[in-house]
Order: C-alpha cells, then sequence, then structure tokens
C-alpha cells in the first residue's frame, strides 16, 4: 500500500472503470441492494465526477452525444457531486426500473445492436493543487504516467496496468519503474483521494462492456493510496 501520484491518463482511465461502471444502471440493478453505487463513501469535497453528453466546461467533449440510440436527449449526469453520491446513468429500460428519467446513456455499437447503458465523456473535474505540490507532497511512493489496460468489476473491485512512472522520494521524481500493477476497490480509493490537480485533460479510448465502442474519459493529476505490486 503506497501514497501514489496518478497521471491525468491514469486518473482518467480509473475514474472509467473504476468509477463509471459501477454508475451505470444495468450494473446497479445486477448486483440489488450490494450495489457499490449505492455504497458511495463521503468522500473529499474537491472530488466531482460527471458523465458528460456533448459539452464540459464549456467546449464540445471528445465523444459528443445529443441524442442517445434510443432517441432521447442526452443530458449530463453527476455521479459523484463535491464529495456526495450523486446520480446514475440509464437507458429506458433501466429508468423504469427505477423509476428515474432517463439519461440519454443508451449507446448500440453497431446498427441493430443493443442499446445498452453506455459512458459518453467521463470526467473527473479539476482542482486547484498544483501537480508539482501534489508530488512534493509525498515522501515515499511512486508517480504513475502510462497505464494499459483497466479492469473492473461489479463488486467495485479493480485493477490497472502502469506501463511506466517513476519512484518518489522526498518529494522528488527519482528512478523509473515498468510494468507494475495497481489495485483496490472503489469506496476505498475515493477516500484515499486528498489532492486534486488544476491541469484536467480529455482522452479518448475503447470501452469493452460486452462489445466495444469509443468514449472520452479526462482527469487532472490526483494524490491517493493503493496497493502497487510488480506484474507476473
Amino acid at each position: 500500500m503506497k501514497n501514489l501520484v496518478l497521471s491525468p491518463n491514469t486518473a482518467a482511465a480509473l475514474t472509467h472503470e473504476a468509477i463509471g461502471h459501477i454508475s451505470e444502471a444495468d450494473f446497479i440493478l445486477a448486483c440489488s441492494s450490494l450495489s457499490p453505487f449505492k455504497h458511495l463513501p463521503l468522500s473529499s469535497y474537491k472530488i466531482t465526477i460527471t458523465d458528460y453528453a456533448h459539452t464540459a466546461f464549456g467546449k464540445p467533449c471528445p465523444i459528443p452525444i445529443h441524442t442517445d440510440d434510443e432517441g432521447i436527449t442526452a443530458i449530463d449526469v453527476c455521479i459523484i457531486n463535491q464529495g456526495l453520491p450523486g446520480f446514475c446513468m440509464t437507458n429506458l429500460h433501466t429508468a423504469q426500473a427505477l423509476s428515474v428519467t432517463p439519461t440519454g446513456n443508451a449507446r448500440a455499437a453497431s446498427p441493430g445492436g443493443e442499446a445498452m447503458v453506455r459512458m459518453r465523456n467521463t470526467a473527473l473535474h479539476p482542482w486547484h493543487d498544483k501537480p508539482a505540490d501534489i508530488i512534493a507532497s509525498i515522501e515515499d511512493g511512486y508517480y504513475l504516467d502510462e497505464c494499459g489496460n483497466c479492469y473492473g468489476d461489479i463488486n467495485g473491485d479493480f485493477c490497472c496496468e502502469i506501463k511506466s512512472g517513476y519512484i518518489i522520494k522526498n518529494g522528488k521524481l527519482c528512478q523509473p519503474i515498468r510494468n507494475r500493477m495497481i489495485w483496490g476497490h472503489v469506496a476505498d480509493f475515493l477516500k484515499s483521494i486528498t489532492m486534486v490537480g488544476n491541469d484536467f485533460k480529455w482522452f479518448t479510448d475503447t470501452c469493452t462492456k460486452w462489445d466495444t465502442i469509443q468514449v472520452g474519459q479526462g482527469a487532472p493529476t490526483i494524490k491517493a493510496c493503493l496497493e502497487i505490486g510488480d506484474t507476473v
């Protein structure tokens, strides 16, 4: 278990995989009362996470969705608002099952495909911490730069491959590292985030929830605590 600085790339990937998926209504219904989304902890006021439809921070998102594949007007979904649990993403079927308004998150991977609940542009909002100050706050830890594949399950557990990074000693980047793995549970991950940077960046990636679709994901540099080890 180590204090970590996650680059925007790595933080964005974990926002999608660890937090976004458990906020999709079909996963919530599959878990019933045990859904991790229903038990998200109170976390830092610095943490706000939104699945944006088409516009964020006054600019177009990487994957703008104005109307979803069921013909529903796409609206933004605030998953966590200043540390407080918010709303989930739905399509028509899951919205009816939960007695809530559909959010326009129905996306099909191909013509005639199933319009299941999918993320669009999921973002961990920036805060005011400077990346240099985040690194300087760590005496013994790691800066995780480039990530590979990330995996999450409906129970809230996740892991992520780390392709490259650096050891941090006394607030400074030292020797590089390669081929590590980080893992944890979404509740512990959220509670461990203490610093959120001001260097937000968007990325595009593919989501492989049963079939492959393109998504936008974004985040700034963050400080968190997770388990880290070598890949086998």
